[in-house]
Parts: structure tokens; sequence; C-alpha cells
């Protein structure tokens, strides 16, 4: 297969898995279900995920199918990655088809977990520019920042409210994120 079929599908299920990850966010953040952006992330997922929700059960704040999807969309991209990348002659150097599944499968849900990581950054760094520059904006963009970044800004407001104008928050949210996202994923890849 060429390079660039190759890119082609793994640009795709990275698309794919964005998406139901991006669902996934936005019902366990609780946003606004009217929001155009909201509403465009839901039509473009539903053609995948509908006929999933028959047999995994939905919570109310846990899109159970929407992650499932990303998880498998993204193991299979590891898996598909690995045996375009396989050589005919080395048959007998490769791991077990169970290792690949389960390396993929792991791999997967650490990619998945720094994808999460990245929107929360993206969500709260879009707040904060916005809030120095733009105020009462009507955006759906921003109002979707804020409303997915509020739920890890909330717990630290509480510990460390805004001191006059000044609100640390998003720096301190920031720090811990670029914490998890340099320090304990890394050491997650490393377990398997």
């Amino acid at each position: 297969m060429t390079p660039i079929v190759l890119a082609i599908i793994e640009a795709l299920c990275g698309l794919i898995a964005i998406a139901c990850l991006l669902r996934f966010i936005f019902q366990a953040t609780q946003v606004n279900v009217h929001n155009p952006v909201v509403v465009s992330t839901c039509n473009l997922t539903d053609w995948l995920l509908n006929p999933i929700r028959s047999f995994v059960p939905r919570g109310r704040y846990v899109d159970s199918a929407s992650l499932l999807v990303a998880w498998v969309v993204t193991t299979g991209r590891f898996i598909f990655a690995e045996l375009s990348s396989r050589s005919p002659l080395n048959v007998q150097m490769e791991p077990s088809t169970t290792g690949l599944v389960l390396a993929s499968a792991w791999d997967a849900l650490v990619q998945l977990i720094r994808y999460s990581i990245w929107l929360f950054l993206a969500a709260i760094f879009l707040t904060v520019v916005a809030s120095w520059f733009i105020r009462n904006s009507s955006s759906a963009y921003l109002q979707l920042a804020h409303e997915v970044a509020e739920p890890l800004l909330r717990p630290i407001r509480k510990v460390l409210p805004p001191l006059g104008i000044l609100d640390l928050t998003p720096a301190i949210t920031l720090f811990v994120l670029l914490f998890i996202l340099r320090s304990i994923v890394p050491w997650l890849e490393g377990l398997l």
C-alpha cells in the first residue's frame, strides 16, 4: 500500500476518534446541546454511534458509546499502522497477534488520554486569551470553550478564589494538565 493511502487512512481514523472523543467530552462537561459546534459534532458522528447505542449503555454524564468507538478506532489505527509497516520477510520476528492487539489497545487508551488533555488545554487557553480581548462574546466557539474548561477550573477556583481581577485558576489548571501530559502520560506509555 502506498504511503499516501496509509496517511489518508490514519488521518481519517484520527479525525473519527477525535470527533467521538469530543462528543464524549461534550456530554461529560454538560455543554449546551444547542451550540452549533456540538450539533455539528453530533451530526458528524451519529452514523457511527447510533447503531452502537443499541447495545452499549449510555449514562447521564458518560457517553460510553462515543468513548468505545474512539478507543476501537484508535486501536484499529495502531494495529493497521503496525501491520502495514511489517516486512513480509521477517514474519518470525514479529510479536503475536494477541500481543499486538493488547499493545495497540493500551497505546490507544494512552493516546485518547493525550487527546483529551490537549482538548482541555486548548479550551482553557482559548478562554483565557478571549477574556483578555473579547468581552461578552456570543461566539459559539468561545462559549463552547468556556463550557468545556469550566468543570476543570471550578474545583480549583473553590480552593483558590480569584484575587481581585487576577484569576490564577487557569494558570494552575494548565500547569497541572501539562504536568500530567509530560510526566504521567509517558509513564503510562512505558507500562506495556
